[in-house]
């Protein structure tokens, strides 16, 4: 998730601190057809790098081996998404073009949410090209519409802080310059603003987050019980059912196992450990 995160941030920056200037590089017919043949390059290195591990998948058949190869071509891909982003932006310079779109430059929003789907369209060709090695790996029930939309859930709930503070940035710009208002203009308002956003994200993100993952509580058997015994016991105030039911579901963790009891174990094993290890002693026990 950390990963996914900074990739995120990299490729909203590359975007934004980009300044098109006065001057067009390159004529609009050019620019469009530089950016398609920038994109079907990008489109047929997906496709070879998973073409490889399709045939490997056949010729070898372990399943082990072959998801280690599969995260580091996911990897890989996604920082040539982001070097296929730097081309638009800073060779082909299509912000140029872009400033056409009302609100444009006046919106960090729009224009940071243009370079997001720019990013998220390049990581949309890698989910669509590995998702029969996906689901080789993994054995997802899903199908491959369902696989890229769980994928963008999981994307959607990483830019929320991101959209509140730049939706923010942006009706500051909105604020009437009279003397009613003029305390929000100052340092102190603008803290106390983002103050106020802050708070609402911390009590309101993980019900949206919740519902942008579309868990739903875990059924009761002898593994929640034995977890939320475990955890009332070292008094951690953990979601277990939405927990265990995320792991289960959603693509993102999928490496950790092929069933839900395999992600719950882990998290039982981390937490024993760390008991055994002395971190979380004496911490709630009886």
């Amino acid at each position: 998730m950390v990963t996914q995160l900074i990739y995120c941030i990299i490729a909203l920056l590359l975007f934004t601190i980009q300044e098109p200037g006065t001057l067009a590089r390159y004529s609009p017919a050019s620019t469009l057809l530089l950016a398609a043949a920038v994109f079907l390059a990008y489109c047929g290195l997906c496709k070879l790098a998973f073409l490889r591990l399709e045939r490997d998948m056949v010729r070898y058949g372990s399943a082990g081996h072959i998801a280690v190869r599969y995260r580091k071509a996911e990897t890989r891909l996604a920082m040539f998404a982001l070097v296929a982003l730097s081309i638009y932006t800073y060779v082909l310079n299509i912000k140029y073009y872009l400033r056409a779109l009302p609100g444009f430059e006046q919106s960090l929003t729009f224009s940071g949410l243009f370079g997001l789907g720019l990013y998220l369209l390049h990581l949309t060709v890698v989910w669509l090209a590995g998702y029969s090695v996906h689901h080789h790996i993994y054995h997802v029930r899903t199908g491959r519409f369902g696989y890229v939309l769980s994928n963008l859930r999981f994307y959607a709930a990483l830019l929320i802080p991101w959209l509140l503070i730049s939706l923010l940035a942006d009706l500051l710009q909105l604020i009437p310059e009279s003397q009613h208002w003029s305390f929000l203009t100052t340092d102190a308002g603008q803290l106390l603003l983002f103050g106020v956003l802050l708070c609402g994200f911390l009590l309101f993100s993980p019900w949206l987050v919740v519902r942008l993952w579309r868990c739903t509580p875990l059924p009761r058997s002898s593994i929640r019980d034995e977890l939320e015994g475990f955890c009332s016991k070292y008094r951690f105030k953990l979601q277990l059912p939405v927990l265990a039911n995320l792991c289960r579901r959603h693509p993102e963790c999928s490496h950790y196992g092929r069933s839900a009891a395999t992600p719950l174990y882990s998290l039982h094993s981390l937490a024993a450990r760390l008991a055994q290890s002395g971190r979380i002693e004496g911490r709630g026990r009886p």
